[in-house]
């Protein structure tokens, strides 16, 4: 899973009263790809359309805040820097030197870090984050799959690092659930029918499927995983700007929230997906 993380860089020697302070993104490779896909030449603050075949949750969500942001008056110029960014984002966030992660986290994971970091309400209701049980495109057998009972007999590949993943199939009485690092080594051994199925949030393609280099991945139909947490945006305590960011995020959610632009932004991805609305939930 992708992390994307922001760095607030306040030039004050260099800049004017009247300059924008800048804020720097450093931002992994393939989602900075799918960012300037979707924003296609546009203003990020002026997109309105979140959907189209390089949407997924971790684009959005960069885009969202931006904008969340910008409504509640926080004023600065964005740097986007391609470049995977290795240091570990909780330390950052903590020591003050990271001002906000723009790839929201779980509730329990905000919390667990209360101490040093504001936790926004959540972007990501409880119940909302969806996902599908995931298989080979050309497995059918695991894909005629038709009852809960049948599904956790199946193997499931997570990540037992990805506590809120891991504990909900956990809780769920799945009977085989089996550990890989990787994201892409996971969809991997799926394709290969090494192992039967595995999580991912629903896309928006017509058939809800999944693809990425060269593998094609579709869901068990009328079969649907309902995470029980909501998603947040945290914010360095540390940081100068913290507090400032905090109060300007909150307020441009709320604007943002009460327009419907949050919830219309997920559908557009994927994420919130009307055609999975009737599926069973699997808990």
């Amino acid at each position: 899973m992708y992390k994307i993380l922001i760095i607030f860089c306040l030039y004050t020697s260099t800049l004017s009263a009247k300059s924008l302070p800048s804020l720097t993104i450093v931002i992994n490779e393939d989602v900075y790809r799918d960012y300037l896909c979707i924003l296609n030449n546009q203003n990020v603050l002026t997109v309105k359309h979140y959907g189209g075949q390089c949407s997924r949750r971790e684009v959005i969500e960069i885009i969202l805040i931006q904008q969340m942001l910008a409504l509640g008056g926080f004023e600065y110029e964005f740097i986007l820097d391609p470049v995977y960014y290795n240091m570990r984002e909780r330390k950052l966030l903590e020591k003050g030197l990271l001002l906000i992660s723009v790839d929201s986290v779980w509730q329990s994971e905000a919390l667990s870090m209360e101490e040093h970091v504001f936790i926004s309400p959540p972007l990501i209701r409880k119940k909302e984050y969806q996902a599908g049980f995931y298989a080979s495109s050309n497995n059918s057998k695991v894909l005629s799959v038709n009852s809960i009972d049948q599904l956790k007999r199946l193997s499931i590949v997570s990540n037992k690092h990805w506590t809120v993943d891991w504990s909900n199939l956990t809780k769920a009485a799945f009977e085989r659930i089996i550990h890989e690092d990787e994201w892409m080594s996971q969809a991997s051994l799926v394709n290969k029918h090494l192992i039967d199925v595995m999580l991912i949030p629903f896309s928006n393609n017509e058939d809800l499927s999944y693809e990425i280099k060269n593998i094609e991945l579709k869901p068990i139909p009328n079969l649907k995983f309902p995470f029980d947490e909501s998603r947040h945006v945290i914010i360095s305590k540390k940081h100068p700007l913290g507090d400032e960011t905090y109060q300007a995020l909150i307020k441009g959610m709320k604007i943002m929230r009460a327009e419907g632009r949050i919830t219309k932004a997920f559908k557009d991805s994927g994420l919130f997906n009307p055609a999975v609305t009737h599926w069973q939930k699997v808990d």
